[in-house]
């Protein structure tokens, strides 16, 4: 288990310069959000490139700038789209190859997409199958106004699927949502693969880990115990966090958690 930073901490900062915070910040692990498709060719790509292998990175997770259109290209009306974003979807998979990620992190259909539930489920079953020709996990997240907002519908998902779904887990989303992540860990556990973690502090509901409320001792116990051993990755918005040395003391102390974790794992044997 490894604490890790996502890039999107320093949006809009261009990718290479949010790159390069993180590394000065001392993160090797990332999941890294790209943010238009020249970062993944020609002069910015050898930007980007040129950061990872600077900092030696681990890019365990890809997350797409098109999280948007997926609702309406994918799970819309129109069957010719569909197509379309599956073959665009295909730039994204080459280029998880390229910097070493084995997924892709997925938002997924509004809660008022056009698709009913088996329309939903045959087309991410060919995303999905698209990705795994790469060699890539296409991980669905839990994302507030999506249908992957419930925990219920995830697990509908799941089993259509069958043991190769998986999933990112991200905190924030399910405070947003009102939704309970302990509920996701109980019906999915073992298909989760990512993690994003927050904390929330007052009327903020994505604050530096360890400046607020959220338990994460316990969080991070459930986990282990369905048998996570995953990245757990710090994604926060710009506005939430005054300097950057606070992400820094929130991975340390997520460090020590995870470590604490592993050794009373050993013990316990």
């Amino acid at each position: 288990m490894r604490t890790g930073i996502s890039s999107a901490c320093y949006y809009p900062m261009e990718t290479e310069q949010a790159l390069e915070h993180c590394g000065r910040l001392g993160f090797r692990n990332l999941e890294l959000f790209i943010n238009c498709g020249s970062e993944m060719h020609g002069e910015y790509f050898d930007r980007v490139i040129r950061v990872i292998r600077e900092y030696d990175f681990q890019i365990g997770s890809l997350h797409p700038y098109t999280s948007f259109l997926e609702s309406y290209m994918l799970f819309g009306p129109y069957e010719r789209r569909v197509g379309e974003l599956i073959d665009f979807y295909r730039h994204y998979f080459d280029f998880c190859n390229v910097i070493g990620a084995d997924k892709l992190v997925f938002h997924g259909g509004s809660t008022d997409a056009f698709a009913d539930n088996e329309v939903y489920f045959d087309r991410y079953a060919q995303l999905h199958r698209a990705a795994q020709a790469f060699g890539v996990k296409l991980t669905h997240e839990n994302v507030v106004k999506k249908r992957s907002q419930s925990p219920r519908f995830m697990k509908a998902l799941a089993d259509y699927i069958g043991p190769d779904f998986a999933m990112t887990l991200d905190i924030k989303q399910c405070r947003r949502a009102g939704e309970d992540p302990y509920e996701f860990i109980r019906l999915l556990g073992k298909q989760i693969v990512n993690v994003h973690v927050s904390d929330v502090r007052g009327g903020q509901d994505c604050a530096v880990p360890f400046t607020g409320s959220f338990a994460f001792e316990p969080f991070v116990r459930a986990l282990h115990q369905v048998g996570y051993r995953g990245n757990y990755i710090i994604e926060l918005y710009r506005d939430c966090y005054g300097h950057e040395d606070e992400i820094q003391r929130a991975a340390r102390q997520f460090d020590e958690l995870l470590r604490s974790a592993e050794q009373k794992s050993e013990k316990n044997g």
